[in-house]
C-alpha cells in the first residue's frame, strides 16, 4: 500500500478517503510514527468531514472512520513515552467509539478498541485501579477475536506487566495464540511472552524464546522490535555470564535503536527512543568490562553520556532548539551529523 499510494502522491493524483486511510495504517503497522502523524493530519479532517467507504461498498460514518486512526496515534505516542498525549488521544477515541457503537452490526468493536491505549496509558502512569478496570473488562471478552488476537493478547500482556502480574500476563500471551494473526502481530505476542517469563525466573524458556526471535525475519526486518528483543536477550545472557554473546547482541541492540531513532524528526519521539539506546549503552559498558575491555568500555560510556547531552539540549521541555543560540545549535547538528558518518564508515 505504500509504494501504490506514494506513487499516486508523487504523480499529483488525489488518494481517496479509503487509500489514505490504508496508507497510514500501513505506516502504523510499520512502526514509521513520523509519517504516521504526517498522514494522520491530511487524514482526519477528511475523516471529520465524510467518514470513508471500503473499496467492498460499507461506509463508515465520522465518528466510527476516525476510531482507529486515532488509536494508531495513541500507540505511537505511547512507544516513544508521550503518556498524557497517548491518554488523551485515547480517550477522544473512546469518546468517537461510544457514539458509534450503536449504530453498526458488531459495533462493539469502536467502544473496545480505544480502550487498549487507554488501559496501558493508566498503566504507565501509576493509575492501577483505572488500569486493571479496563483489563478486567476486556478480559471478560475472551471469547471474541478483538480481545484474543495476537495483537491484542500483548497489549493485555503488557498492561499485566506493567501492573507487576507476570503470571496473568505468561497465561494471557500463551493463550493468544489461539487466534493466528500476523506474522509482525504473532511476534509482539512472544516479545511479551519472554519478557514475562524473564521476570518470573523461567530463564531457559525466555532464552529460547528470545533466541529465536532474534533470528527471525521478521524481528531482523523491524528494528522497533529487534532493539528490545536484543536488549532482553543481551540482560538474561550477562546474568548467566555469557558476556560475548551478550556484548555481540549488545552491539546489534545499539545499531537498531539509532536506526530507529535517526528516521524520527521530533525531539520528543527522539527522545522516547533515546530511553532504550541507554539501556543498551549502559550494560554494553558492564558487560566490557567483565571482559577486560575497560577502555572500550569508557569509550561507550562517552558516547552514551554525548547522547543523553544532546537529547537533553534539544528538548523541548528544557532549551527549545529554535532559542539556542545558532553556534549550540551548529554543535549539536555537527554531533548527530558525525554519529551517523561514523556508524555508516
Amino acid at each position: 500500500m505504500i509504494n501504490y499510494g506514494q506513487s499516486k502522491l508523487d504523480r499529483g493524483e488525489a488518494l481517496s478517503n479509503f487509500e489514505m486511510y490504508s496508507l497510514c495504517q500501513a505506516y502504523f503497522r510499520m512502526r514509521d510514527y513520523e509519517r504516521l502523524k504526517a498522514c494522520n493530519t491530511v487524514l482526519l479532517p477528511r475523516l471529520e468531514q465524510s467518514g470513508y467507504r471500503h473499496d467492498l461498498g460499507s461506509r463508515l460514518k465520522p465518528d466510527a472512520a476516525l476510531v482507529e486512526p486515532l488509536c494508531w496515534q495513541a500507540f505511537a505516542a505511547l512507544e516513544i513515552g508521550e503518556f498524557e498525549n497517548a491518554m488523551e488521544l485515547s480517550l477522544e477515541a473512546q469518546e468517537r467509539g461510544n457514539r458509534a457503537a450503536g449504530r453498526y452490526i458488531g459495533g462493539a468493536i469502536f467502544r473496545l478498541r480505544p480502550k487498549l491505549p487507554l488501559m496501558l496509558a493508566y498503566a504507565h502512569q501509576g493509575e492501577t485501579q483505572k488500569a486493571m478496570a479496563i483489563l478486567n473488562e476486556l478480559k471478560s471478552k475472551q471469547s471474541s477475536y478483538f480481545t484474543w488476537g495476537e495483537e491484542n493478547a500483548a497489549y493485555l500482556g503488557q498492561a499485566y506487566l506493567l501492573l507487576g502480574q507476570p503470571e496473568s500476563a505468561i497465561k494471557i500471551l500463551e493463550d493468544g495464540h489461539l487466534f493466528q494473526d500476523d506474522k509482525y502481530r504473532a511476534a509482539l505476542r512472544r516479545v511479551m511472552l519472554a519478557k514475562a517469563k524473564k521476570s518470573v525466573g523461567r530463564l531457559d524458556e525466555a532464552r529460547s524464546l528470545l533466541e529465536q526471535l532474534a533470528n527471525d525475519p521478521i524481528v531482523r526486518e523491524s528494528r522497533d522490535i529487534l532493539y528490545v528483543v536484543l536488549l532482553e536477550l543481551s540482560e538474561l545472557l550477562a546474568q548467566q555470564g555469557g558476556f560475548v554473546s551478550a556484548e555481540q547482541h549488545l552491539r546489534r541492540a545499539v545499531d537498531a535503536t539509532e536506526g530507529v531513532r535517526a528516521t524520527l524528526s521530533t525531539e520528543a519521539a527522539k527522545i522516547g527512543f533515546s530511553r532504550g539506546l541507554q539501556a543498551a549503552y549502559g550494560l554494553l559498558v558492564e558487560v566490557l568490562v567483565e571482559q577486560g575491555k575497560a577502555r572500550e568500555g569508557l569509550e561507550y560510556a562517552e558516547r552514551g553520556k554525548a547522547r543523553a547531552l544532546v537529547d537533553t539540549l534539544a528538548s523541548k521541555s528544557v532549551f527549545p532548539r529554535k532559542r539556542l543560540s545558532q553556534d549550540t545549535s551548529a554543535l549539536l547538528l555537527e554531533f548527530e551529523n558525525l554519529q551517523t558518518q561514523g556508524k555508516s564508515s
